[in-house]
């Protein structure tokens, strides 16, 4: 009787090691599975704000490139309009000279034309 004790003690030390180690390895399976659960929830969340941020993204662009156009095009714009005023005012000028200088021609020529000459200066610098 005394072998079938030890035999039957050593049954139940085994078997209460295999049921702490059943236990714990169990509370580690929960664990992991929460984490999981966790991070599922996360993945998930993120998945749905990812598209709402690519969509905000995309308004917030449209609106700047709507508020603040390129500026090199624009640049570009402005010093065409510049260049083209510049040429006019450079081709009015040209012209007042020529005549200054054809009223010049006449007024050593003649007397009479320097009053001419006069007014064509007055003129001009109005």
């Amino acid at each position: 009787m005394a072998g079938i004790r030890q035999h039957y003690s050593l049954l139940v030390i085994a078997g209460t090691k295999s049921v702490k180690h059943y236990i714990i390895r169990h509370r580690k399976i929960e664990e992991q599975g929460r984490k999981d659960q966790e991070q599922e929830a996360i993945i998930t969340q993120l998945k749905s704000t990812v598209p709402r941020q690519q969509k905000d993204f995309q308004s917030t662009v449209a609106k700047l490139q709507k508020d603040f156009p390129l500026p090199a095009a624009q640049q570009q714009k402005e010093i065409q309009v510049l260049t083209a005023s510049l040429k006019e005012q450079a081709a009015q000028v040209q012209k007042v000279s020529e005549q200054l200088e054809s009223a010049n021609r006449s007024r050593e020529r003649s007397p009479a034309l320097s009053k001419a000459a006069a007014e064509i200066c007055s003129s001009a610098s109005d």
